[in-house]
C-alpha cells in the first residue's frame, strides 16, 4: 500500500517518497519506495495471538486499532507527518513478483494462517487465478505442538509434566528448529536433537523427527481436503489460459513468513513435479477426476519447465520490496486514488470507498487517470 510521502532535498527542490505499508497477520513492515527493505518490522494487530482469543472484531473496533498502528508508524517508525495525498492498494502479493524483473509469473505467499497464489500474466494479475488454503505458519506450529506432546507423554507417561508451550515459543521452535527435507534428504535419523531454553529455565528438546515433520506433514501431505501447498499451485495454474501456462511456471515466487523455512521451495518443486508426472502415467478411469496430466506439458516442458526462482532479497519482505520498487515508478499516481476523491465518494455514499483489488466494476476505479477509459481497461486486464 503507498500512501503519504517524506520531503527529502535535492539539487532539483524537495521531492516525495511515498510510504509503503504491507499489512500482514503477523507483522506489519513499514518503509519508503525505492528502498531495498523495510525501515521497521513491528507485530500485526490483524491476526490475533493464536491463543484462542477473539480476534473478530467490529468495524468501529478495526477502525481504533489500526488508527493507532498507523499513527505510530508515521510518528515513531518513519518520523514523518501523516498526510496521504493519495492512496494505492496493491493486488495481492502480485508486487512482489517486481523483485523477479519479470512480468509474467506465480507468486505464492505463505502467510501466518493461510497460503495463497496469484498469476500473472505480462503485468497483468488473472484474478480468475486467485487460490488460497488455510495452510500456514500457524499450521505448522499446531503440529510442532502436536509432536512435542507426544514425545513428552512417552517420555514420562500421562502423569502429567511441564506446562504446555505459549504460542510465541512455539513459533520460536519453528523458526529455529524446524527445516524441511527434499528427496528424504536429510532423514530424521540425520538431524541431531536441538535444545531451547525459554523463560523460567524451561528447557525443551525438539527430536531430530520433529524437526523435519512438522513443516513437511502440515504443508504437503494434504490437509482433510487432500489440499497441500503444491495441489495449491497446481489449482491456480489451472484456472490460467492454457497457452500462458508454461510461460507461468518458469517463473514461481514464493514469498511470506513460511517460505523461510530452509528447503521449502525446493521441496515445492519436487511435490509439484512428482504430481504432474506421476498423474500423467496411467489415463484416469471413467468418471473420475482428471487429476493434474494436464499440467505435464507445462511442468516438465523441454525447453523451460517448471523453476522456482530465487531473488536477493528475504524472502518474507518480497511483497513489501516488490511494493516498493512498485510504488518508485511514475506512472503509479495515475493509479492511485487522491484524498479529493476520497472525499468525494464519502460524500457520495453507498459505495466502497476503497475498491477491492480483484474487483471488476467499472465503477469502483473511475478515480484512474482516463476515468471511464481507464476503467474499461482494468476491467478487461484482471479478468482475462
Amino acid at each position: 500500500m503507498a500512501a503519504s510521502a517524506r520531503m527529502v532535498s535535492s539539487r532539483s527542490g524537495p521531492k516525495k517518497h511515498p510510504v509503503v505499508i504491507d499489512l500482514g497477520s503477523a507483522f506489519i513492515r513499514c518503509g519508503f519506495a525505492g528502498e531495498p527493505r523495510p525501515i521497521h518490522v513491528v507485530p500485526s494487530p490483524i491476526g490475533g495471538d493464536g491463543d484462542g482469543e477473539d480476534s473478530a472484531r467490529t468495524e468501529q473496533e478495526w477502525v481504533e486499532v489500526l488508527t493507532g498502528v498507523l499513527q505510530r508508524l508515521y510518528t515513531e517508525s518513519l518520523q514523518c507527518r501523516p498526510r496521504v495525498p493519495s492512496l494505492h492498494m496493491c493486488a495481492g502479493p502480485a508486487p512482489a513478483l517486481f523483485c523477479t524483473g519479470v512480468d509474467t509469473g506465480m507468486v505464492l505467499d505463505i502467510g501466518r494462517s493461510e497460503a495463497h497464489v496469484v498469476a500473472v500474466y505480462r503485468g497483468a494479475t488473472l484474478t480468475s487465478s486467485y487460490a488460497g488454503v488455510p495452510l500456514g505458519c500457524r499450521a505448522v506450529q499446531e503440529r510442532v505442538r502436536e509432536l512435542l506432546i507426544e514425545e513428552e507423554e512417552q517420555a514420562v507417561g500421562d502423569g502429567g509434566g511441564a506446562r504446555p508451550l505459549t504460542s510465541r515459543e512455539v513459533e520460536d521452535v519453528v523458526v529455529r528448529a524446524c527445516l524441511v527435507p527434499v528427496g528424504g534428504v536429510p532423514s530424521p535419523d540425520q538431524v541431531s536433537p536441538m535444545e531451547l531454553m525459554f523463560a523460567g529455565q524451561r528447557r525443551v528438546v525438539v527430536s531430530g523427527a520433529t524437526r523435519t515433520t512438522a513443516a513437511e506433514q502440515a504443508l504437503f501431505e494434504g490437509d482433510e481436503e487432500g489440499r497441500s501447498l503444491a495441489t495449491l499451485v497446481l489449482d491456480c495454474l489451472k484456472r490460467c489460459p492454457r497457452d500462458c501456462r508454461r510461460a507461468l511456471v518458469q517463473n514461481v515466487l514464493v514469498a511470506g513468513g513460511g517460505a523461510v523455512l530452509p528447503g521449502l521451495p525446493a521441496r515445492l518443486a519436487q511435490e509439484i513435479e512428482a504430481l504432474a508426472t506421476a498423474a500423467a502415467a496411467p489415463p484416469p478411469p471413467l468418471g473420475s477426476s482428471e487429476g493434474y496430466s494436464w499440467a505435464r506439458a507445462a511442468v516438465c516442458g523441454d525447453p523451460g519447465g517448471l523453476c522456482v526462482v530465487r531473488v536477493p532479497v528475504r524472502r518474507d519482505h518480497l511483497v513489501w520490496t516488490g511494493a516498493s520498487i512498485m510504488a518508485s515508478l511514475g506512472g503509479i499516481a495515475d493509479r492511485s486514488l487522491t484524498c479529493e476523491q476520497y472525499l468525494a465518494r464519502r460524500g457520495e455514499g453507498g459505495g466502497r470507498l476503497l475498491p477491492d483489488w480483484m474487483s471488476v466494476s467499472s465503477a469502483d476505479w473511475l478515480f484512474e487517470g482516463g476515468g471511464a477509459a481507464a476503467a474499461a481497461v482494468h476491467s478487461s486486464r484482471v479478468s482475462a
